[in-house]
């Protein structure tokens, strides 16, 4: 039996309940646990009450979200995710389980995915683009499952399968061939409007010393660094101020919180960085340590993280970019339920991001307007502004991530990674 880590969470309309894989190589005592647990996990599964079928073929709607390998207590991406899986399948009766990889590796994700179907799971939720090939090996092999992949395009797919041989340009390619169209739905966000509102909001609050701390060099973590840097500069120049603005940045090459961040961070917090833009999960821990420490504040990301940082000072959030998976994963979830996947979303790659100046509840990509700290200098009608402006074309922020944005401020980039 080969090795995952995973939590199993089957809903009884009542309570939750665990199981745990056992180790590769592990005594013949801990293979027999294994299998009971599997088997009690189908069971439990056939036990279930009248549920909402997929298609009268397929059976029962279960659903399975694949976390990347940080899980789902990131405080960001995963941790969004999951509770909007959870609680929609808890409101509807649905199964639900939560799988994540102890490796990142192609072979370790094909072995996740065929694990989550083969304990009969028919809707498969893959969160990051490192999931893109697997997604969309998947789909071809198992036609009757939909997949639902966060943050991925077709050319994260054709990237990661083609390799070298990938010219950068998926309209050349037949993407049917990589990918199901009947069973797939791809979403990637504009992380690069929600980065920019950040940067922007940040010099025009009166901040002109800043940094941004990445956490892997992918493209949605990239995309958030080059829409703050394009925020930034554009802020600068309305204010004049460019002359004035210093950011440092960087990438930690890791998702996870550790003591050689923080003591990173307190250089740059000590070296008069005022403001921090965390970009990476569970990282933000090391990031508030060191602000705290400082007086320094943090921008979070992908929630309003407002609650988690001022609990390492009070006052320490100065706004968060935010992107709304949930709202995204409850939209998708509902049309399958629904039974109005084929004519809805089967097959579309949809980019996500701004709807609404007036009304910014309404947009994927934002700043949490109740808990930013504004100010007589940029305000809620100021950034009701600003939405307008990118909305209408005035200002723009560009997705690219192939190189960095034109700048007219001083820029410290750390290549490699912080560590």
């Amino acid at each position: 039996m080969r090795k995952f880590r995973y939590r199993q969470t089957l809903i009884d309309h009542k309570e939750e309940s665990a199981a745990r894989a056992a180790a590769h190589g592990a005594g013949l005592a801990a293979r027999i646990a294994a299998v009971l647990i599997c088997c009690a996990m189908v069971l439990a599964l056939a036990s279930c009450g009248p549920l909402k079928k997929v298609t009268e073929e397929d059976g029962p709607m279960r659903v399975a979200m694949i976390a990347d390998s940080s899980g789902i207590d990131d405080k960001g991406f995963n941790q969004q995710a999951y509770e909007a899986c959870r609680d929609f399948c808890k409101e509807y009766g649905i199964p639900y389980t939560y799988y994540a990889p102890d490796k990142a590796t192609r072979y370790s994700y094909r072995n996740i995915f065929d694990a989550a179907i083969a304990s009969g799971y028919n809707v498969i939720i893959g969160c990051g683009n490192q999931y893109a090939e697997t997604v969309g090996e998947m789909s071809l092999k198992y036609p009757d499952v939909r997949f639902i992949g966060l943050d991925m395009a077709s050319a994260d797919l054709l990237s990661q399968t083609l390799g070298v041989n990938y010219d950068g340009d998926p309209s050349h390619y037949d993407i049917s061939e990589y990918l199901g169209q009947k069973n797939t739905y791809l979403v990637t966000f504009r992380e690069d409007i929600a980065g920019y509102l950040a940067g922007y909001a940040a010099v025009r609050l009166g901040y002109q010393s800043l940094g941004f701390i990445g956490g892997i060099e992918i493209p949605a973590v990239m995309r958030y660094g080059y829409g703050f840097l394009q925020g930034i500069r554009d802020a600068a120049k309305e204010t004049g101020n460019a002359d004035k603005v210093l950011v440092r940045y960087a990438y930690a090459g890791q998702f996870a919180a550790s003591a050689e961040i923080t003591a990173a961070m307190e250089t740059w917090c000590q070296n008069g960085t005022d403001v921090v833009f965390s970009c990476g999960g569970s990282i933000v821990s090391s990031v508030a340590e060191a602000a705290a420490r400082s007086g320094s504040k943090v921008i979070g990301v992908d929630i309003d993280q407002k609650e988690e940082l001022d609990a390492y000072r009070k006052g320490l959030a100065l706004t968060s970019a935010l992107k709304d998976l949930g709202a995204c994963v409850r939209f998708s979830l509902k049309t399958i339920y629904e039974g109005k996947w084929d004519e809805t979303i089967a097959g579309k790659q949809e980019k996500l991001g701004l709807a609404s100046a007036e009304d910014p509840a309404l947009n994927y990509v934002g700043l949490p307007v109740e808990s930013t700290q504004w100010n007589e200098t940029f305000g809620v009608a100021d950034y009701q502004t600003l939405l307008k402006k990118l909305l209408d074309g005035t200002l723009t922020s560009d997705p690219a991530t192939d190189h960095l944005p034109t700048i007219n401020f001083k820029l410290e980039k750390r290549e490699g990674t912080i560590l």
